[in-house]
């Protein structure tokens, strides 16, 4: 058994922002859209999958190594983005006249929810490089 290293609720969260960043993309008509929804999938199922699914997942693509990791950080470096302009997004929502007021409570979730971020990806790396020996 895998030892969790994130946060299910911040990531809950996140994938909340992600969408709402994702929907308002969408039909702004804005192309980001496609790498934005592929970085949501790819955390999504690695939320649901165990390591060794990540790794069939993962390896059915003929690519060279460095060019798919290379490839799963840009994802990962999207979906960083990706929350805080959704975090943004909902934070606009609120119906107050100075918003400075909102600011540590905003870096303050945003810390938790990177932190549940890169313990998702750490997840997804070690379940490349522990698989990868079989």
């Amino acid at each position: 058994m895998s030892e969790k290293r994130f946060s299910i609720l911040f990531i809950l969260f996140s994938q909340i922002l992600v969408l709402r960043y994702l929907l308002s993309l969408y039909f702004n008509g804005s192309l980001f859209w496609i790498p934005v929804g592929i970085s949501f999938v790819l955390v999504l199922m690695i939320l649901i999958t165990d390591d060794k699914s990540i790794y069939r997942l993962t390896s059915n693509f003929s690519l060279n190594r460095q060019i798919q990791i290379s490839a799963y950080l840009v994802l990962c470096f999207i979906y960083i983005f990706a929350c805080l302009a959704g975090l943004i997004l909902l934070t606009k929502l609120i119906p107050i006249n100075d918003y400075s007021i909102t600011l540590v409570p905003f870096i303050a979730l945003y810390i938790c929810v990177f932190g549940s971020i890169v313990g998702i990806t750490h997840k997804l790396f070690s379940a490349m490089r522990n698989n990868a020996k079989y």
